[in-house]
């Protein structure tokens, strides 16, 4: 009798430990993926909001002549500006 309760214990144990590993798993799958949405949203958000952050005559003014101007030293001290207010590591504007 003895033996059949150690041979049932033992794999109670075993089911335990196993249920225990995979529901860790699962929580740690759930949350690395909660996270990457979570930094998407707010990326999205913070690029959303960029055009405000700028100012569009000077950024047009800039477009129509690509030359070192005080326009042009404008832009990315505005860009700078928006960055350490967001907390972003790096802005840029693309084409």
């Amino acid at each position: 009798m003895n033996r059949l309760s150690t041979k049932i214990g033992f794999v109670l144990l075993t089911g335990m430990v196993i249920t225990l590993i995979g529901s860790l798993l699962l929580m740690y799958i759930s949350t690395n993926d909660t996270v990457e949405k979570t930094i998407a949203m707010s990326s999205l958000d913070i690029a959303s909001t960029l055009p405000q952050g700028i100012n569009p005559t000077s950024y047009a003014d800039f477009l129509s002549n690509q030359s070192e101007t005080s326009t042009y030293w404008e832009i990315p001290e505005q860009l700078d500006d928006y960055r350490q207010k967001t907390g972003a590591l790096c802005i840029y504007i693309g084409d």
